[in-house]
């Protein structure tokens, strides 16, 4: 079980990003769903939670799963690959996830050196742009052109975990779905697409978690993007 939620808790709380009270809650949901640790059971019932008592409580259960606290700069690459995936797939808010990515990739600051992806960094100076209230058209150009890249940039990021041999597996049985899924928009048909990825070999969290995950899809899919452009 790859824990996505406690992951990104865990990358958020590295970086200072996560209040006692998201620990809880992200502990709440985790018990919600059946995964139990006793620092997650104690974590999920803290009252008024302080960081002083949660953030310990979290390290310890993370332990107890046998997940480890990522570096920040483990835990500054999984959350700009969260924002620019969500950027990409046009279901995400443009200026509360360019607000995000350029916060993690251009950092507070003095806090931590900017993000050393060219194209990440292309990708969040969009922010800057978005600014535009007596011109919708400049907006919606910025907006269109910040998809355009993060689709590309996700595509390319996920493509080498994708292999040649997933790709062959039954006869090209996996880009035949993704190519499906990309020609019809049959996004309600990507947790075939992740049996069919599992069956083949890939044993990609992000990618497995994500084609079963459930969420909304509005113009694309990072993943399905990669095969195809793969395949």
């Amino acid at each position: 079980m790859a824990h996505p939620d406690l992951r990104l808790a865990a990358a958020l709380y590295a970086l200072h990003g996560a209040s006692a009270d998201d620990l809880r809650r992200t502990a709440d949901a985790a018990l919600c769903r059946g995964e139990y640790t006793y620092s997650l059971g104690e974590l999920g019932t803290l009252r008024d939670p302080i960081l002083a008592d949660a953030g310990p409580l979290f390290e310890a259960a993370l332990d107890e799963l046998g997940l480890a606290l990522p570096a920040a700069d483990a835990a500054t690459q999984f959350l700009v690959r969260r924002a620019i995936r969500a950027l990409a797939e046009g279901v995400a808010a443009p200026r509360e996830w360019l607000g995000r990515l350029a916060w993690l990739v251009f950092g507070p600051p003095g806090a931590r050196p900017s993000f050393p992806d060219a194209g990440a960094r292309e990708i969040a100076e969009h922010y800057y742009y978005l600014d535009f209230p007596d011109d919708p058209d400049a907006v919606g150009h910025v907006v269109r052109r910040t998809a355009d890249l993060a689709r590309a940039w996700a595509a390319a990021d996920a493509r080498p975990v994708v292999s040649p041999a997933v790709l062959r597996w039954g006869g090209g049985t996996v880009p035949a779905i993704a190519r499906h899924v990309a020609a019809a928009g049959a996004f309600h048909d990507l947790p075939i697409l992740a049996d069919a990825l599992e069956d083949a070999g890939c044993a990609d969290d992000d990618i497995l978690d994500h084609c079963r995950a459930d969420e909304p899809h509005g113009r694309a899919c990072w993943v399905v993007d990669a095969i195809v452009g793969a395949g």
